[in-house]
């Protein structure tokens, strides 16, 4: 089973929004000031993070499930096998996902309606989450 869960549309309208204010803060230093200081470098870095961050959005989407491993594709990834999930815990709206080792959160305020539907339809699917929810 392959299935990707991407990102709201909200969420990476509020991305680029933040990149393009970052982007104006940082142009617009160039009128208050003549010298290339600290403020200028931190919102260049800042500025180009943040962009880095909306394309990486766009392209990785939020959560993968394939071949029965769940990724949360975060700067740094985050996985999980199905298996060996022993509970499945709803949380504020957030999913839970424990295995003896580890939990892993799902932030549902990410994830589009018609997405969440089809991992909550994966989920039905696991033993934990009868004994879990």
């Amino acid at each position: 089973m392959n299935v990707t869960i991407p990102y709201t549309a909200k969420r990476l309208r509020n991305t680029l929004i933040f990149s393009f204010l970052y982007w104006f803060i940082y142009l617009s230093s160039f009128l208050v000031r003549d010298d290339f200081g600290y403020f200028q470098w931190i919102f260049l870095i800042i500025a180009i993070l943040s962009t880095f961050e909306y394309f990486r959005q766009k392209k990785q989407q939020y959560l993968s499930i394939k071949d029965g491993v769940l990724k949360r594709n975060d700067i740094i990834a985050r996985t999980i096998r199905l298996q060996e999930v022993t509970e499945i815990e709803k949380y504020a709206g957030d999913y839970i996902l424990k295995t003896p080792k580890r939990k892993l959160r799902i932030d549902t305020d990410v994830i589009p309606d018609k997405a969440l539907k089809e991992l909550e339809h994966v989920f039905e699917d696991m033993p934990a989450i009868k004994s879990g929810l």
